[in-house]
């Protein structure tokens, strides 16, 4: 390859110059790029997400030359979500790949449908105080987690709480100013009064769009732009992704594969835990009866998994203010409260509660 032509685009790269990147390439003869060591999948994503310039007659010529590599470039940069690139991008005649301009239209209007109500609801919400903010936000994701307690669930009500904190923090200027005390006495007064009548949480709708954002990004957006093994097919003027059976099995799998992970790690801390209690004839587990016994017993099996999956992922310290602190260490200080919080509060809690509707029905 042409030496000039190798140090003009390392000189490029080095100053993001990512559209005379693309200049250059077209420049390459086939056996140029045949011989070369630049990989088109990573300029043109460099380009699509990074370069603040672009150009329709370049990327007409890159298309034209590299099709495929042009297409996936802009599934995995996303940057057809955006409205300006968007336009341009639904002006190219792209021949035999035309079908993923639908599907650009159709993920674009949505995510920007999805947003814009987003917006228009947070509005909705920043004059109450952020005391009770956090407080609607928590008994609106426990009621989720009540009405149905799967991994699956959880994990996206993870992913909604995250959004909607970092969404509200970035929209207000409002900070807690309440103690921790006071903070307390507000959420167990707001309990008690929505627990002797249920009133409308005035999160509900917020949490509800972006509950519904989030599976969209996830079931759809997501699956369409990272998983390249999906192809766009258009049938009687109908648009739909296509699997392969096999492929589709793989996806099932995936997720059972989670879950058969959980279990071999839990199995194998049992016999850990289970051997260990055997040869210290019981002191291993601290407990005061069976009650206790019981809970340590499953808290130390849990803490073994950590302590294992770490040692699998050869993760042993993390940076903490410049000094070295031991992530084992850490990690099971905060299982160990979880599980206390979990077992000693929260499912009294719950039996509590369940009284107190009985009694409430007798009354009645």
């Amino acid at each position: 390859m042409n030496d000039s032509k190798i140090n003009k685009l390392d000189n490029c790269l080095k100053n993001k110059r990512f559209l005379d990147c693309l200049k250059l390439y077209l420049q390459f003869t086939l056996s140029e790029i045949e011989n070369s060591e630049v990989s088109l999948d990573a300029l043109l994503f460099d380009y699509f997400s990074k370069s603040k310039c672009s150009c329709k007659k370049t990327e007409r010529e890159i298309f034209e030359k590299h099709p495929k590599e042009f297409i996936q470039a802009v599934r995995t940069s996303q940057v057809f979500l955006e409205d300006d690139r968007f336009d341009a991008l639904n002006s190219y005649d792209l021949g035999e790949y035309s079908t993923h301009k639908r599907v650009w239209k159709f993920l674009q209007k949505t995510d920007s449908d999805l947003w814009n109500k987003i917006e228009v609801e947070l509005k909705n919400i920043l004059h109450i105080p952020i005391d009770e903010i956090l407080i609607y936000l928590t008994f609106w994701l426990e009621k989720q987690r009540y009405k149905q307690n799967t991994v699956l669930v959880l994990t996206k009500l993870a992913s909604i709480y995250s959004f909607f904190i970092k969404f509200y923090l970035h929209s207000t200027t409002e900070t807690l100013r309440k103690s921790e005390k006071e903070f307390s006495e507000t959420f167990l007064k707001m309990f008690l009064d929505n627990f002797k009548k249920e009133k409308a949480n005035p999160l509900s709708n917020i949490l509800q769009l972006i509950y519904n954002w989030v599976t969209f990004n996830d079931d759809i957006l997501q699956a369409y732009c990272f998983d390249l093994d999906i192809n766009v097919k258009e049938e009687n003027g109908i648009v739909y992704f296509n699997q392969s059976p096999l492929r589709y099995y793989n996806w099932r799998l995936d997720g059972i594969r989670y879950q058969k992970n959980r279990l071999n790690y839990y199995q194998k801390s049992t016999e850990i835990v289970t051997a260990r209690t055997k040869q210290t004839k019981g002191t291993y587990i601290p407990h005061k009866d069976k009650a206790t016994f019981d809970l340590n017993f499953e808290g130390a099996i849990k803490n073994q998994n950590i302590a294992l999956i770490l040692e699998d992922l050869q993760l042993h310290d993390f940076e903490w203010k410049g000094e070295k602190a031991g992530l084992l260490k850490t990690l099971i200080a905060i299982s160990s409260y979880s599980n206390n919080r979990h077992n000693r509060y929260e499912e009294k809690l719950k039996k509590i509660i369940r009284k107190l509707e009985r009694c409430l029905q007798r009354i009645i």
